[in-house]
């Protein structure tokens, strides 16, 4: 068994772990639950999938547009400030047309899980997942806690405002408004999983461009994402509420550079 595979199996295990906390823990501090309803729930998360889409082949064509100009190089060595503002054009690119659509169509906010429902538990629970999956990270890796202590720079903290801008724009986006329209309509389980697939399958692109990777590989690498992408799903239905996932989005991202 190689390695890469092995990596895998020891992630999905302990994201699967992590499903069991979730729904304990939101069991536990007894979470309210309103489910979204909608007046044309076909129609609504047909919207939904047409706006993501077209954000999708937005933000794609910019990244062929980097690739062809030589500007692809992977992911930055030192993150900066301009790193942060190039994440949230890329983010307002992507999912501008989902607010366009959510204004557009006069859906609350609290409809795509931008809302105080559950706020300070599920801010809590998006805490105690973050300090878990860090804390996780530094004893797969042997990291030693001192030396990173030590050693925090401020690429550190751009790096983390910039994947802070990932979480929350991906979780509103993919959770929040596709997810939540979607599960109205095809049923908890199936929207659950479509939108998870949806949100994985989206980075391919992303791999092939900014990443180099192969078409192949980048295939395999975003349907790698699923099992985290159905965490971070799972996450969403148990809270009802982005911000949970948003903070655990951007901190599992965040570990990268470490």
């Amino acid at each position: 068994m190689n390695n890469d595979l092995l990596e895998f199996i020891m992630l999905t295990l302990t994201f699967l772990g992590l499903g069991v906390f979730v729904y304990l823990f939101t069991q536990k501090l007894n979470f309210k639950y309103a489910e979204q309803q909608f007046p044309d729930v076909q129609k609504t998360s047909t919207y939904a999938l047409v706006a993501l889409f077209v954000g999708w082949v937005a933000v794609s064509g910019l990244f062929w547009l980097f690739a062809m100009l030589g500007d692809s190089g992977g992911e930055p060595q030192e993150y900066r400030f301009g790193n942060v503002i190039s994440q949230v054009i890329v983010s307002g690119l992507f999912f501008g047309p989902s607010l366009f659509m959510l204004r557009w169509r006069k859906e609350t906010w609290s409809s795509s899980g931008v809302t105080k429902h559950n706020l300070g538990k599920s801010l809590l629970l998006g805490l105690v997942l973050s300090i878990f999956y860090f804390t996780f990270n530094i004893i797969a890796k042997k990291l030693d806690f001192g030396n990173m202590l030590v050693s925090l720079t401020p690429s550190h903290f751009w790096a983390l405002a910039t994947f802070l801008v990932v979480g929350i724009s991906e979780e509103f986006g993919f959770r929040g408004y596709l997810q939540t329209r979607l599960v109205a309509w095809l049923g908890k389980g199936l929207g659950w999983v479509v939108a998870s697939v949806i949100m994985a399958l989206a980075h391919i692109a992303q791999r092939i461009t900014i990443m180099g990777m192969s078409g192949t590989n980048a295939i395999i690498d975003s349907l790698a994402l699923i099992p985290i992408s159905l965490l971070l799903g799972y996450i969403m239905i148990r809270t009802e509420n982005v911000i949970a996932g948003s903070l655990f989005h951007a901190v599992i991202d965040w570990s990268s550079v470490f």
